[in-house]
């Protein structure tokens, strides 16, 4: 559940460094949250009864979710087993023969959940009770307390409580409420009483409202609501139904404070209304003996004694294990409702013995918010508030009551001269009070004067006639006065726009004259002109001759000029054509053979040393660039610090934007940089590999090489072999014995030529496959270098895109902060100038309204000026 108004990371540390403040232990702290805690999962816990019975009678209640049971335990420092027991089993002992004879019995679901919240609230009420004797503790409040019997307490309540179900909370809360309410009504009767006597007024009894009846049908010792309450909690067949019909039993007949409504009755249902002070109130009681009884069981109790947690064990000490269960065994003889009852005994008693303030608290809309005010909402706060009763106690008798120098500030203009009368102001308040009102209806106290009801208003009806009158007067004063200082202001308004009107036609008549002088010159300076405009046309023609000419000649000379150029240009282009011609040849070829290839590879090698070194001249150019970007931030910075205009927030701001992604700019040429180094290195290592594989090439195509001329060098032996054989086999035979020998050697070396050629040919085949490789690896380097260099080309290519971009932006801001800065000049120079309008208005009134002195003539914009040309 969240709340938009409320911070939980906010509140957690506000309460942890409460916590702090008071010096609470690190294993205190952690056993509250741990406490706190368990208690949220051991809200979740639910239990479900099973199907079938098990062996030996009665339900099988097991948890809906085991793993909530296992994290509430461990939170607590129990054994999961032994929770689930103590939860949902209870161990009843009965006598037998004298003897005590203790046995378990399993409850159902209903009682499991009713256990599991009463372990809850017990672990919670000792855990608020331990938090509140630890900061009493700390603050040393009873110590001082008990060495000086006075205090000051602060009582918080919240007013009646009447929902559509009403439970057992609600009753003792409303009867809390009717108890500080008859002490309210107590306390203001008997603040009137003290100011009548106080003052010396006449007093008498004053009647109200009493709600003694509706405290003694609640609290009765034995005819009451909660005593007849506690004897069904103490019986093993009470129940609702019959706490009721007892209940009604105890009121007569015809009690309009108490009813049970009759559908409910026809029903057999367990309800029944209360009328309150503040509204009827019905009650449902079917857990009313539930709630009244609120046992904890033994076995929880002396289970969480025996907790791992020690602060928590602390919490339950073997005492109140003893008291738990011999509250069990008793049947509970001492009960919620009766421990309420003696509780708030003591609190009255405490109100009884002090001197009490009241404060109403009003709730204007239920919305909460500013300037709307609900009058039924407000009406049914005070009204259940007791604001009523407690305003018509004060109003019984005199009603109104003011200080006697309030009282003679407010009449004592409609008294005259008998409010002068007396030398105290209680001697004067009493002649004013006996001049106004002849016919009683006051009486005089000490320090102040008190009014029956009717007699304020219609003081206050003669005062505000009084008031009217007088305003009238000052009014009718006020505006004579006004039309004379008009009429003056007309006359002297008359005699300045004669003035004006003098001055005007003497102005109009001399820019007349002025007119005319200046229509001659304007001839005169016209001829002049005219003449001086025909020589420069006349020298404007010879010098265009002239530059027509040398223009001519100009072009002759460079069109001569081009010629060669061009001739020398195209000799020395063919030549260079020629030379290029041969290197390819040449190059061609080289490339060939191996030599070629090697030389092609370094050649390769090379050009990539080049980009290399040009890539590190873009890295050193990049480093001064941003050089320059950190030179033109910080005098940014420097003339955005300058500037205290009235939108220097939004600009810090925007600063603050533009100083974020300059660090992340920098963050990226920093990653830039390394990766250039990796980069380097890799291409180092790239170009030592190549180096390698080169060597390796090199090596297997000179046993290649090898291979091949030792391949046909057999070949060649074979051939010669197959050639001498065949010889043979032609020649005649000497004899037998020689042919044969000689057969048998060709064949021998034929073969063996054969087995040798064969070899050779798979080493070759060995030998290309190398190469192959080996061409392959370098092909692959290869690729991988065009790879790292195109990813570092884009790299730079972004990082130069988003230097112009903040380039661009710090251009904006600039003129941004131009603009501004130019407002406020503008703005600067605009109240300056209706400042110095304002100051000569000023004067001139001033000049205009002083009586017996001559008019001036306000200041001319034409005085002290030369004539001059007015447009036509």
């Amino acid at each position: 559940v969240s709340v938009p108004t409320l911070d939980d990371a906010a509140g957690y540390a506000e309460f942890c460094e409460a916590l702090g403040t008071f010096d609470a232990k690190a294993e205190e702290r952690e056993a509250l949250f741990l406490c706190l805690s368990a208690l949220l999962h051991l809200g979740d816990v639910d239990f479900s009864e099973a199907s079938s019975p098990v062996r030996g009678g009665g339900p099988q209640v097991e948890p809906v979710d085991p793993a909530r049971l296992q994290v509430a335990a461990e939170l607590l420092g129990l054994e999961p087993a032994a929770l689930l027991a103590a939860l949902t089993t209870r161990t009843v002992t009965a006598l037998a023969r004298g003897e005590s004879e203790s046995f378990s019995v399993r409850l159902d679901g209903a009682k499991t959940r009713h256990a599991r919240d009463n372990l809850a609230k017990a672990v919670y009420s000792a855990l608020f009770d331990w938090a509140v004797g630890f900061v009493n503790g700390k603050l040393g409040a009873l110590a001082a307390a008990a060495e000086r019997d006075c205090f000051i307490g602060i009582l918080d309540i919240f007013g009646f409580e009447a929902f559509e179900t009403n439970s057992f909370e609600q009753l003792c809360i409303n009867f809390a409420n009717e108890m500080l309410q008859a002490q309210f009504n107590a306390d203001t009767f008997r603040f009137q009483q003290a100011e009548y006597e106080a003052e010396g007024v006449p007093w008498q009894h004053i009647e109200y409202e009493d709600n003694t009846a509706i405290i003694e049908l609640l609290a009765a010792r034995r005819v009451g609501a909660f005593a007849l309450l506690d004897e069904e909690c103490r019986l093993q067949t009470g129940t609702a139904d019959s706490f009721i019909e007892k209940l009604a039993r105890s009121r007569p007949a015809g009690d309009e404070l108490f009813s049970v409504p009759k559908l409910k009755r026809a029903k057999g249902g367990a309800e029944f209304s209360i009328k309150h002070y503040a509204g009827l109130v019905t009650y449902e009681t079917s857990l009313f003996i539930v709630k009244n009884t609120d046992p904890l069981l033994p076995e929880l109790s002396e289970l969480m004694g025996n907790s791992e947690c020690a602060p928590l064990a602390a919490l339950f000490p073997p005492d109140a294990k003893k008291e738990s269960g011999a509250k069990s065994r008793a049947l509970f003889s001492t009960t919620v409702g009766t421990r309420f009852k003696e509780q708030l005994g003591s609190l009255m008693s405490a109100i009884q013995a002090t001197h009490v303030h009241y404060v109403r608290c009003v709730k204007p809309n239920p919305k909460s918010v500013s300037a709307e005010f609900d009058n039924a909402l407000v009406a049914e706060q005070l009204r259940c508030a007791g604001m009523l009763e407690a305003i018509r106690i004060s109003r019984a008798a005199y009603p109104h009551r003011l200080p006697c120098g309030a009282f003679l500030q407010l009449f004592g203009g409609l008294a005259g001269a008998a409010a002068a009368k007396g030398a105290t102001p209680v001697d004067r308040a009493g002649s004013a009070a006996a001049a106004l009102l002849p016919d009683g209806g006051y009486c005089v106290g000490k320090t102040k004067v008190f009014l029956r009801p009717g007699v304020m208003p219609r003081l206050e009806a003669r005062r505000t006639v009084r008031r009217a009158m007088a305003v009238i007067a000052l009014q009718t004063a006020f505006r004579g006065q006004r039309a004379r200082k008009a009429h003056k202001a007309t006359l002297r308004a008359t005699a300045a726009v004669q003035m004006a009107v003098r001055r005007w036609i003497a102005r109009r008549r001399a820019r007349i004259r002025w007119a005319a002088v200046l229509c001659v010159q304007r001839f005169c300076r016209g001829r002049l002109a005219r003449l001086r405009t025909k020589t420069l046309r006349r020298d404007r023609g010879v010098v265009l001759v002239q530059s027509v000419q040398r223009g001519r000649a100009a072009r002759r000379h460079f069109e001569r000029q081009r010629g060669a150029a061009v001739t020398i240009q195209a000799v020395a282009r063919r030549r260079r054509a020629s030379r290029v011609v041969k290197k390819a040849v040449e190059k061609a070829r080289v490339k060939r053979s191996y030599e070629g290839q090697i030389a092609e590879a370094r050649e390769r090698l090379r050009a990539e040393a080049e980009e290399k070194a040009s890539v590190e001249a873009e890295k050193a150019r990049l480093e001064s660039e941003r050089a320059q970007l950190e030179g033109k931030a910080s005098n940014l910075e420097e003339a955005l610090k300058a500037q205290k205009t009235e939108h220097a927030k939004e600009l810090s701001q925007l600063l603050d934007g533009q100083e974020k992604e300059l660090i992340t700019l920098r963050e990226q040429l920093d990653a830039t940089k390394a990766a250039l180094a990796a980069e380097g290195e890799r291409r180092g290592a790239e170009e030592r590999r190549a180096e390698g594989l080169a060597l390796q090439l090199n090596m297997e195509r000179a046993s290649h090489q090898k291979t091949g001329r030792a391949l046909e060098e057999e070949r060649a032996a074979a051939a010669s072999a197959r050639k001498q054989l065949s010889a043979a086999q032609q020649q005649p035979r000497d004899g037998p014995s020689a042919d044969v020998g000689r057969a048998e050697v060709s064949k021998e070396a034929a073969r063996q030529n054969e087995e040798k050629l064969e070899a050779l040919q798979a080493d070759v085949s060995t030998a290309q496959a190398r190469e192959t490789q080996a061409k392959s690896k370098l092909a692959h380097a290869t690729a991988e270098r065009q790879k790292d260099k195109a990813k570092l080309d884009r790299t730079l290519d972004s990082l130069r895109m988003k230097s112009a971009e903040w380039e661009s932006e710090r251009a904006e801001h600039r003129r941004l902060a131009e603009h501004l800065q130019g407002e406020v000049l503008k703005r600067d120079q605009w109240l300056k100038k209706a400042k110095d309008i304002i100051t000569e208005y000023q004067k001139r009134t001033l000049t205009m309204m002083q009586p017996g002195q001559p008019a001036v003539d306000p200041p001319s914009p034409y005085r002290n000026q030369t004539p001059r040309q007015t447009p036509r």
